[in-house]
């Protein structure tokens, strides 16, 4: 146990948004359930199935960018997050990001902002800064947290990532020591790839500043067969007293005959018996789409020495294939039934882009699920590489909120562009054309109903979108 103490420890941070109220040996349902769901090498995301279909459509391994046609793209402008107020039954808004991009649709910059209530404003918190290599991947970042006292931005870490080709084999994070003035070690994560690109050995490592030297908190060798599938994966757990690596635990995959993953077992290492002591296995199953649609969880029973129901998870898709419901639910021994934990519900626009994701939690009392976060994402198209000027149509939206005049500010807008009024669905309320003869201009909206809206402004060579909220 001492040897899995600190492994333990991170995935128990790792997944404290979807820790039960379990007593039955929770801290290694928790593992299991990492490793099934959110580990490099199992189904990271949680959303497994989801991540499949959908990971074409994300960009260099960052939530900015979604559908995408020719040089057209989607890029996520801002995220809101929402916790449900059970006393007034309505969402609390606590936390948003903004992000800005380049002319190639690259991240450069991402603001996260604190909802005061007190003062009913936005209060700075964090933001980042991202660069990019000669092949258009993000190779540093600069962390900063906001001093409202001083009113200025403080630099707080540091990331550097370094590539063979595509594939990203070094990783570190640096803290910026006040004391020091200077940059002192955090982390590190190194990477070894095979011919064909696939990953067959992650290593990650703090520094631990009292002992000078770095500290393992994991490492994985991962095999595959010959079509990339992954057919074991080997987890190491750092020993601190010989300060080096020791076996912990291993899954093996099994897949049909259409590729598609339907076992996964895991084994615990004994080092009293010097063998694998079978811990659990994942059992998958697929529709008549080959979409995966459940996945089952079993623990090993000793005593009956049999495989035990304990957790299983379900997915749900629109006609689009888009996933819009997933949800989990544990086993009751007691009363052979299965009882709900979590779901999570995704609703997007009409072009596909994500539009919010709402988890409830089972309530047991009520019968029912009951609303405790959400989370909702908004986008701006653009042209890719087509202005050469990033601040090319850059303009501001006042007053927002509004309760129907509109004024639109901007220096550089040229030619005759379109301003339309949508809702979060894409319904058109209001569009016009105007000629840009000067740097400001008055829009009268149409009366519609209270609620947040879509501004879209769109010229010759960019397409603009920001939330217009309707008082």
């Amino acid at each position: 146990m001492k040897k899995r103490l600190l492994l333990l420890i991170a995935l128990v941070l790792s997944i404290t948004l979807f820790a039960q109220d379990n007593p039955k040996n929770q801290l290694q349902k928790d593992k299991r359930f990492f490793e099934s769901s959110f580990s490099p090498e199992v189904d990271k995301s949680g959303f497994d199935q989801f991540t499949e279909e959908r990971k074409s459509n994300f960009k260099k391994q960052e939530f900015t960018h979604f559908k995408s046609e020719d040089d057209l793209i989607w890029v996520n402008d801002s995220t809101y997050s929402y916790g449900w107020n059970p006393v007034f039954n309505v969402w609390d808004v606590f936390l948003k990001t903004e992000s800005s991009y380049d002319d190639n649709g690259n991240l450069i910059l991402k603001f996260g902002y604190n909802w005061d209530s007190e003062i009913n404003a936005w209060e700075k918190n964090w933001k980042r800064t991202y660069s990019y290599n000669i092949n258009g991947l993000y190779d540093e970042s600069f962390g900063y947290n906001w001093d409202s006292e001083n009113e200025n931005w403080v630099i707080s870490s540091k990331t550097v990532r370094t590539y063979d080709g595509e594939n990203l084999i070094e990783s570190y994070s640096f803290a910026w020591d006040l004391e020091l003035n200077d940059w002192i070690n955090s982390s590190k994560t190194l990477r070894s790839y095979d011919e064909n690109g696939n990953v067959i050995q992650d290593q990650s490592y703090f520094w631990d500043s009292e002992l000078n030297v770095w500290v393992g908190m994991w490492n994985s060798i991962t095999s595959y067969d010959e079509n990339g599938n992954r057919t074991e994966a080997i987890d190491y757990i750092w020993d601190s007293e010989f300060m080096d690596w020791f076996l912990s635990s291993k899954r093996l995959y099994f897949y049909n005959d259409s590729i598609q993953l339907t076992e996964l077992f895991s084994y615990d290492w004994d080092s009293i018996l010097i063998d694998w002591v079978i811990d659990y296995k994942v059992v998958y199953s697929y529709d008549e789409d080959g979409i995966r649609d459940e996945r089952i969880l079993y623990l090993w029973d000793i005593d009956l020495n049999d495989w035990v129901l304990d957790r299983k998870w379900e997915y749900s898709y629109d006609d689009n294939g888009d996933l819009i419901e997933y949800a989990w639910y544990d086993w009751d021994s007691q009363l052979n039934i299965w009882v709900a934990i979590r779901k999570y519900e995704f609703i997007y626009y009409d072009n596909g882009n994500w539009l919010a994701d709402i988890g409830y939690n089972w309530d047991s009392e009520l019968n029912d699920w009951v609303e405790f976060f959400k989370y909702e994402y908004f986008w701006s198209s653009m042209l890719v590489g087509i202005n050469e000027n990033p601040n090319t149509a850059a303009f501001s939206v006042y007053p927002n909120p509004t309760s129907g005049n509109l004024n639109i500010s901007s220096e550089n807008i040229n030619g005759t562009f379109t301003v339309e009024l949508l809702g979060v669905n894409g319904q058109l309320f209001y569009s016009q054309q105007l000629e840009a003869t000067n740097n400001y201009y008055s829009i009268d909206l149409p009366e519609v109903s209270k609620g947040i809206y879509l501004l879209k402004v769109q010229g010759k060579d960019f397409v603009k979108t920001t939330k217009l909220i309707i008082k």
